[in-house]
């Protein structure tokens, strides 16, 4: 077993002298509107023209399909979203709970 991690991590270390880099970083915009409907949108399918400008960046851009929320209210939602925890586990589900 130490035999099979010492090969690991010589294997790991030659990866740095092979001249093998860190992915370039890249930008994220989070962008949240509370009480918008996505079947509103465009860049959704919607048939009249109510959001050119989201419909613009949205075509430069990644556009999620399915996407859900942990909370049917922002302020759960958000915490979530932004924490990566369940309303469960940070505990922010009601709005007398509120940190």
């Amino acid at each position: 077993m130490k035999a099979l991690r010492s090969a690991a991590l010589l294997a790991l270390g030659g990866l740095g002298a092979c001249g093998a880099r860190p992915p370039e970083p890249f930008n994220v915009l989070l962008v949240s509107i509370d009480t918008l409907r996505a079947d509103r949108l465009g860049c959704y399918g919607y048939e009249r023209e109510t959001s050119p400008g989201i419909d613009r960046f949205a075509s430069r851009s990644v556009l999620f399909a399915d996407a859900r929320a942990e909370s049917s209210w922002t302020i759960p939602s958000h915490v979530s979203l932004l924490s990566g925890l369940h309303p469960r586990t940070h505990r922010v589900e009601r709005p007398e709970l509120r940190p």
